[in-house]
């Protein structure tokens, strides 16, 4: 039996190819996403454009009023972006409860929570964001949406550190490293 090259599966075309996105890319793209520039992410004296002066009592009501419906569902802002002051830098990650969360307990004081260590934990790796690798194409953003929650992945030592930010192991965060330990086949450990 002689086999062509022709009825030989394309290793490229009949498999998933991921490739982890530039951190500052996918903080470029969520910072365009949101109407912000890369310039006033970066600056730290800007307010989150999200942010109000009064306390919103009714959140998905001003999201849905105040014209942010053109957001994507993930980068929406949550009711302690509205009520809180805070930098945009959180605005830009697609992880709703990580951000409320971690509004909430910087407000309480620097004694509940270390900001500072946690932003030096993102740096060194802590969440990384996937795009796909189709064809021919090495930009440094892929194909992936940095602005859908389903494109990132904790890694493990991050999710062990910063477990009470992220929502435990029901938050989205968790769920979703799970997914990407899976269709690697390797398993998440458990923390708890």
């Amino acid at each position: 039996m002689q086999v062509h090259p022709h009825s030989l599966p394309d290793i490229y075309t009949n498999n998933l190819r991921w490739k982890q996105f530039s951190i500052v890319a996918a903080i470029r793209a969520n910072a365009e996403a949101i109407g912000l520039t890369f310039e006033e992410i970066t600056h730290p004296k800007t307010m989150s454009p999200f942010y109000t002066s009064t306390l919103a009592k009714e959140p998905n009501q001003i999201v849905r009023s105040a014209g942010f419906q053109r957001i994507k569902p993930h980068l929406q802002p949550t009711e302690a972006q509205l009520n809180y002051p805070h930098h945009p830098w959180l605005d830009i990650f697609p992880c709703p409860v990580f951000r409320d969360r971690y509004i909430r307990l910087v407000s309480m004081g620097p004694s509940v929570f270390d900001a500072d260590e946690f932003c030096l934990d993102l740096q060194n790796g802590g969440l990384i964001c996937w795009g796909s690798h189709s064809g021919e194409k090495h930009d440094a953003s892929g194909s992936g949406a940095p602005w859908d929650l389903r494109s990132w992945e904790a890694q493990p030592w991050f999710l062990k550190k910063w477990w009470f930010v992220l929502g435990g192991e029901e938050g989205g965060l968790f769920q979703q490293s799970r997914w990407w330990h899976e269709i690697r086949g390797d398993q998440l450990p458990y923390f708890w």
